[in-house]
């Protein structure tokens, strides 16, 4: 959820200052978004669901997916890396259970 929004050149994209302004926005919310009730991990929040094996997979899932949508975005310059949340989280990109 979106709770503020700031605008003007803290937020331009086309400056240094807006682009980190942008880049400390984005990793706010998404540390925000860790202990947020996530419908697809069962109403659970992330912080929650790596917790428990069974859910991984779907938290995974849900990391690969905002990695996606990130990658959209199109001034490259803008892109966050999510790396913060797969470590908060204590996991890993590849599913090494699911290979073996």
């Amino acid at each position: 959820v979106v709770t503020r929004l700031d605008t003007g050149e803290g937020m331009n994209p086309s400056t240094v200052e807006g682009r980190e302004g942008i880049m400390r926005y984005k990793r706010e919310l998404n540390l925000l978004w860790l202990d947020e009730s996530c419908v697809a991990l069962g109403g659970l929040t992330p912080r929650q669901a790596a917790r428990l094996p069974d859910l991984r997979p779907a938290l995974r899932q849900e990391l690969l997916f905002k990695e996606k949508i990130e990658n959209t975005i199109i001034s490259p310059e803008c892109r966050i890396s999510l790396d913060f949340l797969w470590e908060e989280l204590g996991l890993a990109r590849e599913d090494t259970c699911a290979s073996h």
